[in-house]
């Protein structure tokens, strides 16, 4: 019975822990959401390949992502906070043309 009650008081500190640690997050979720502005982003599409052969327990793979070379902006993030202008936009684009050759080998 005592193991029982000690694991009950766990779990119920555990809960109010988790209570104590999600409820500032979603407060945080809600300012961030505080836009100097609304944006957009455009649509965007890109081209990856991967080809390669296998033979027994080794394989050898070329790839290439984004062989078009395309810039996209992939967020936006105008997010006002105490040390920021609202001007300032920050937008994350995707990696540029990236080629490579991967060797596997199971064993």
């Amino acid at each position: 019975m005592r193991d029982a009650q000690r694991s009950f008081s766990i779990e119920r500190t555990a809960r109010r822990l988790a209570v104590a640690v999600l409820l500032p997050l979603a407060a945080l979720a809600a300012l961030a959401a505080l836009a100097a502005a609304a944006e957009t982003l455009p649509s965007h599409n890109t081209l990856d390949l991967r080809a390669g052969v296998l033979g027994g327990a080794w394989g050898a793979y070329f790839f290439g992502t984004n062989l078009t070379n395309k810039l996209a902006a992939l967020t936006i993030d105008n997010t006002i906070f105490a040390w920021q202008q609202p001007t300032i936009t920050r937008v994350s684009t995707n990696q540029p043309r990236t080629l490579g050759v991967d060797f596997t080998y199971k064993f």
